[in-house]
């Protein structure tokens, strides 16, 4: 049970930090270039030197590995019954 507690709450931390950032972005457009705002979102942040990309590069992982994190204990919990 405490690794489905640890999957919903990076799930939360990373939906949250992305919905955030997707904020920032609408909110001051010449901070970052809304049209390729989708389209880097995932690893490739990873290999641009801007500091948003980074972020939604972190946040996103944070998302889906909660959400794998969450659905496997889940998963494993209801084979141990």
């Amino acid at each position: 049970m405490p690794k489905f507690i640890l999957g919903i709450v990076l799930f939360i931390i990373g939906s949250i930090g992305t919905l955030f950032l997707i904020y920032i972005t609408l909110e001051f457009p010449n901070l970052y270039d809304t049209s390729e705002l989708i389209t880097y979102v995932g690893f490739r942040g990873f290999l641009r030197n801007n500091i948003v990309e980074l972020l939604f590069s972190v946040f996103g992982l944070f998302t889906l590995s909660g959400l794998v994190t969450s659905v496997l204990a889940a998963y494993t919990n209801l084979l141990e019954k």
